[in-house]
């Protein structure tokens, strides 16, 4: 059975992508264990994406600047 997903809107994943061998290695092995088992969803380049979650939150539109500029800030110390 696939999982359905259900975007929420204003909520945002702040997550670290991988570097690209990482990122395909993990697209390849995800994909090669679908073939072997079923599966509730493939990781892929646009859609399920290889990723590591920090944190989850919700955002309202009017402070979504605010909060990339606070979070850029953190990112730099």
């Amino acid at each position: 059975m696939k999982m359905s997903v259900t975007l929420i809107p204003d909520y945002y994943d702040i997550a670290i992508i991988p570097s690209e061998p990482v990122f395909s290695e993990a697209i390849r092995l995800s994909r090669q264990i679908s073939q072997r088992t079923e599966t509730e969803f493939v990781l892929g380049q646009e859609s399920f994406i290889p990723h590591i979650s920090l944190y989850h939150v919700a955002i309202l539109p009017g402070q979504f600047s605010e909060a990339k500029t606070r979070l850029q800030e953190i990112m730099e110390t």
